[in-house]
C-alpha cells in the first residue's frame, strides 16, 4: 500500500462533513474536511491547513475541535489515516 507515517502534530480547529456531486462528472464526493493548525518555522504565528479525508478513512473516537492529531499519508501525499495524540 505504500503508507508513510508522518509524526507532525496538528490541532483540529474545524470539522466539516462533505457530500456533493462533482462538477466534472456524476461522481459523488463524500468524506470529511479537517481544518487544522500547526507550528511552522516559516510562518509567523500558526500555519492553517485543510485536509480532505475520504469517507472510508475511519475517524478516531474522541475526534473533536481542540483535539491534537497526527496524520498518515499514502505515497501520493493523500491522507490515509488519523490518530489522536
Amino acid at each position: 500500500m505504500g503508507v508513510l507515517i508522518i509524526m507532525d502534530e496538528f490541532k483540529v480547529v474545524g470539522i466539516a462533513k462533505v457530500d456533493f456531486k462533482s462538477k466534472d462528472s456524476d461522481d459523488k464526493i463524500e468524506g470529511t474536511n479537517l481544518y487544522v493548525t500547526s507550528s511552522d518555522l516559516k510562518v509567523d504565528g500558526l500555519k492553517a491547513e485543510k485536509f480532505f479525508l475520504k469517507k472510508d478513512i475511519l475517524l478516531p473516537d474522541g475526534l473533536k475541535v481542540g483535539a491534537k492529531i497526527s496524520l498518515v499519508y499514502n505515497r501520493y501525499g493523500k491522507v490515509a489515516g488519523v490518530s489522536l495524540v
